[in-house]
């Protein structure tokens, strides 16, 4: 990892670098903002100690001029030999990480802030690796619940439907107005209550019975339904209707019924 040091004064330049290799991190200089340009045209450091009075610019300037070009602004900490409040408050809204004033104590100050952006960055990295994990996880989920034979809903630790796929609509008989906000721990019948009640408390459960759908009076033989928390405060639940069984005495043969399979949706 390098650290650019934009500095005109070479003694202190050198001293920066110094330090900071001590740190175990590599470095390179350069002594103007025009010099720092055409570094960056090349190179991309994972953060910039830069001196607010440049020669040909100030940090501000150099910030802006960054700013407006296609490649993203490295991170950077500003250093200044004028104690000027309103210099670090404008350079904290341009987006600097820190600001170290030039006094006594500058070089024995500034590895320690360095140190200190760099955990910040790596954080932030592992934070971002995490989200982009997750949408990806959510993504495939998504296509999973939304293509899956079964018909599926979620919902949430009260019992009241906050989502479901095409199939369990079609399963239902229902629509989706009459099924967002159905609560089915106190609206459904008493033995799909059980089972509903029994998942929320964190158990698997399943319910295979005959059943009439209460938002859409389709009823379904041999239905199974499976429940199970998928996460704190989510749940899935799958709902699959098998074959009808022929009437003793009528003629028609006993059909196959498809086996109950039950899926737990991750939701968060």
């Amino acid at each position: 990892m390098t650290i650019l040091i934009i500095e005109d004064d070479a003694g202190i330049a050198e001293l920066l670098k110094d330090k900071l290799e001590e740190r175990g991190y590599e470095t390179d200089c350069v002594k103007s903002a025009s010099d720092a340009l055409a570094w960056l045209e090349v190179h991309s450091p994972f953060l910039m100690v830069l001196d607010y009075g440049l020669p040909d610019m100030n940090g501000k300037e150099l910030i802006e001029v960054l700013k407006q070009k296609k490649q993203p602004l490295p991170d950077f900490i500003v250093s200044t030999g004028q104690g000027d409040e309103r210099v670090a408050v404008d350079m904290m809204k341009l987006g600097a990480r820190d600001y170290i004033v030039k006094d006594a104590h500058f070089l024995d100050i500034l590895p320690e802030v360095v140190r200190r952006v760099d955990q910040a960055i790596e954080n932030e990295n592992k934070l971002k690796c995490a989200e982009e994990h997750l949408r990806e996880s959510e993504r495939r989920h998504r296509i999973i619940f939304e293509n899956s034979p079964l018909g599926i809903i979620r919902f949430d630790s009260e019992g009241t439907i906050m989502d479901f796929n095409d199939k369990f609509i079609q399963l239902m008989g229902s629509s989706r107005e009459n099924l967002i906000g159905f609560n089915t721990a106190r609206q459904s019948t008493p033995e799909m209550r059980v089972a509903i009640k029994k998942a929320l408390s964190g158990q698997a459960s399943i319910f295979e019975n005959e059943y009439t759908s209460i938002t859409g009076g389709k009823t379904m033989h041999r239905v199974g339904r499976g429940a199970r928390r998928a996460a704190p405060g989510n749940f899935a639940q799958a709902v699959q209707q098998g074959g009808a069984e022929g009437r003793p005495g009528s003629g028609a043969g006993r059909k196959k019924t498809r086996g109950f399979v039950a899926r737990t949706i991750p939701t968060t």
